[in-house]
């Protein structure tokens, strides 16, 4: 028996030895087919936009296709959870968007730690939000507007698109002191019209996408969330400009893998996203976007992460919106 065990466990060890070289040279040879990438969100919204650029430029150094995958739903976490079970050998990946924070506070339930559940890769950058309303309403500043809401307890609605967008309406209204009634849609490709259309009358959600609607007269810019004004916009004041000084909210972008990702896997995504975001092309598609460009390296993003969601949770007590799902 001792024979026989001894016997067995020195076929395991040969098998082991005779195996790493095999997987070192698969890190090594890393990727030999495309690489899917997925979003948590559905086509046509910000997130999709940024994923499918990141996907568009990272093809080029990584030397493979970037199959993009929208798996919408529960505000990204599904994405999230599927990027959990994904085997840890780079060929799937997840960009994910402020709502990796906001979750956390928000949602009374979700099956995976931020921290010890995935692989940060690179943080890309982040991006500014508008204060938006649609033009049927009379008012043509924050102040305005916050006067025209006040006079109107419980009869405007907000349309939240994301978690993301949810928490920074939400900061808007305690920062304001309005009654405006949250209204969920299902990303923004359905929450953007609503607004055109008066169905809901003000959202806070991404510059760059709604720029063209607001140089078209369908939507008024009455402030941004960051703390400068965005090239894309510089004649609208920053929300503190106007009178918020709290007001100070951006989404932001990062690439992840899955748990226990090999390092030389790692480094070579990194080192490539940061090659994307080196090419004076991929940054001006993004600025033209709303995104400012801003690499984070995996410790970086973490210290950045713990931060985030201790701020995202004052909002999310002070506005009493835990959800239960």
């Amino acid at each position: 028996m001792k024979t026989s065990r001894r016997v067995l466990a020195l076929l395991a060890l040969c098998a082991a030895v005779a195996a790493a070289p095999s997987a070192a040279l698969a890190q090594a040879a890393f990727p030999t087919r495309p690489v899917h990438l997925t979003t948590g969100f559905p086509p046509g919204g910000i997130a999709d936009i940024v994923t499918r650029l990141v996907a568009q430029y990272l093809a080029g150094p990584l030397g493979q296709p970037v199959v993009v995958e929208n798996k919408p739903g529960a505000d990204g976490r599904i994405a999230l959870q599927q990027l959990v079970t994904a085997a840890p050998d780079g060929y799937t990946l997840t960009l994910a968007d402020a709502g990796l924070a906001v979750n956390m506070v928000m949602y009374s339930k979700v099956s995976y730690d931020p921290f010890k559940d995935f692989t940060p890769i690179l943080f890309i950058g982040e991006a500014a939000n508008f204060i938006a309303v649609t033009a049927a309403l009379p008012a043509n500043s924050l102040a305005e507007f916050i006067a025209y809401a006040k006079e109107r307890p419980g009869k405007l609605n907000l349309a939240a698109t994301a978690s993301s967008t949810l928490l920074g309406g939400e900061l808007f209204k305690s920062t304001a002191g309005v009654d405006i009634v949250a209204v969920r849609y299902k990303g923004q490709a359905a929450g953007l019209p609503a607004v055109i259309g008066n169905e809901s009358q003000v959202m806070v959600s991404s510059v760059g996408p709604l720029v063209p609607y607001v140089k078209d007269g369908k939507l008024k810019a009455l402030a941004v969330t960051s703390s400068k004004r965005s090239a894309l916009a510089p004649d609208v004041p920053t929300a503190v400009e106007a009178g918020l000084p709290d007001m100070v909210y951006t989404n932001w972008y990062v690439l992840l893998g899955p748990p226990g990702m090999p390092k030389p896997i790692v480094d070579k995504l990194a080192a490539d996203t940061r090659k994307a975001l080196a090419d004076p092309a991929f940054v001006a598609v993004l600025t033209k976007s709303g995104i400012t460009p801003a690499p984070m390296n995996g410790d970086e993003f973490n210290a950045f992460l713990k931060s985030e969601i201790a701020k995202m949770d004052k909002v999310v007590k002070t506005a009493k919106i835990k959800i239960d799902d």
